[in-house]
């Protein structure tokens, strides 16, 4: 099986299952969910550049756990 076979794998369950928004993935199977980006009162305060990069790494650093390969 290729990596892009399946689109994301839930790290708790391993179901394929799985839906996403802008802002949240979420397993269908079990209903773990992460969200993608900080929230806002997290990033209260911070200039809109490093606010923009933490939210990426938290983006790739969540998509990574879930194994996405959209």
């Amino acid at each position: 099986m290729f990596n892009d076979d399946v689109f994301a794998k839930c790290p708790r369950c391993g179901s394929s299952d799985t839906a996403f928004t802008k802002d949240e993935i979420t397993c269908c199977a079990c209903g773990f969910g992460e969200q993608l980006v900080l929230d806002d009162q997290t990033l209260e305060g911070m200039q809109k550049d490093v606010a923009n990069a933490l939210n990426q790494a938290k983006t790739r650093n969540v998509l990574q756990t879930w194994s996405f390969a959209g």
